[in-house]
């Protein structure tokens, strides 16, 4: 007996958020993560995160643009984005983070916005 995959009428819609760090360091993914991740459970609580299910995308990081992508519920694409806007320092290094833009797919995130 195998697992049948759920149709795409019953899953959870995805948003991907492409944003840029603008900042005179270049960052690598682990240092960007660890603020993501402080700044959304300081900002939205452990429940908050739970609902909203953001993930930073390993395939969307781009360290010599300094760009990078989330995923996340559709319903909670405002408060990742004011999340990342509330991030002014990623590891001791002042920065400003701005999102590019949100799509559907990651096809068309990379496409539109990077």
């Amino acid at each position: 007996m195998s697992l049948k995959t759920v149709p795409p009428t019953m899953r959870k819609k995805q948003r991907y958020l492409i944003f840029k760090i603008e900042s005179e360091k270049k960052f690598g993914i682990g240092e960007v993560v660890e603020s993501i991740w402080e700044e959304l459970l300081g900002f939205l609580g452990e429940s908050g995160v739970s609902e909203a299910d953001p993930w930073i995308m390993k395939d969307l990081f781009y360290r010599d643009k300094q760009v990078a992508g989330i995923k996340t519920d559709k319903d909670h694409v405002e408060e990742i984005r004011t999340a990342l806007a509330l991030i002014d320092e990623i590891d001791g290094e002042n920065v400003c983070i701005y999102v590019k833009g949100v799509s559907g797919t990651m096809k068309a995130a990379k496409k539109k916005f990077i």
